[in-house]
């Protein structure tokens, strides 16, 4: 008897678009979400306004949107740069990170701002479909690396109330340091200019 084809499984309505700057990454983990029988893959892209177009002729939101941290919009800059991508849909995606670096501060703070799941590169394929899977039911998903890393800046913050920088803030402030201009810190980090002054911003700021 032939092995039963994928066209014989019905699919569910979890639609995905990954964004991620990374090429192999991006590609592998395009790959595993385009055969799994739970997920529909629908875009992929190597940053947010790639991936969601422009105007009212942009894509519709996916269910999920799979995001590399290092794109994630951070607090004022959710309209600037990259951000623009993620806000533009109506009503917004579930937003599940994941990360090549853990940064406790950086979790804390995505968390807080709403988005559903934090889980790192080195995860295999398939626990990372299942992240989405879970996070596309309404169900919270950290890795166990992140949840202490969550468990440890709960119990700094509640320590210490100083502002606490991201690691991003701190590649930011070394570069200020450098004494380099926000188009050259962009061009360095890979990120708009105007994330960039944001990033420094908040610096001053904190």
């Amino acid at each position: 008897m032939p092995s039963p084809s994928r066209a014989s499984h019905p699919r569910t309505s979890t639609t995905v678009a990954i964004a991620d700057a990374h090429p192999l990454f991006r590609d592998a983990l395009s790959r595993t979400v385009a055969a799994h029988l739970q997920l529909e893959l629908v875009a992929s892209a190597d940053s947010l306004q790639a991936l969601r177009g422009s105007g009212a002729d942009g894509p519709p939101a996916p269910d999920v949107l799979v995001l590399d941290s290092d794109l994630l919009p951070r607090d004022g800059d959710r309209d600037h740069g990259d951000g623009a991508g993620w806000t533009g849909w109506i009503p917004p995606p579930t937003l599940l990170l994941v990360a090549e670096r853990l940064d406790p501060a950086e979790l804390y703070a995505a968390l807080e701002a709403g988005v559903a799941g934090y889980v790192s590169k080195e995860a295999t394929g398939e626990v990372l479909c299942r992240a989405i899977v879970d996070v596309a039911r309404g169900i919270t998903v950290l890795d166990p690396d992140a949840q202490a890393a969550l468990a440890g800046e709960v119990r700094l913050r509640t320590r210490d109330d100083r502002p606490q920088l991201t690691r991003r803030e701190h590649e930011v402030l070394a570069l200020i340091a450098q004494g380099r201009t926000a188009p050259q810190i962009a061009g360095h980090l890979h990120l708009s200019t105007a994330t960039v002054k944001t990033h420094q911003l908040h610096l001053y700021g904190k």
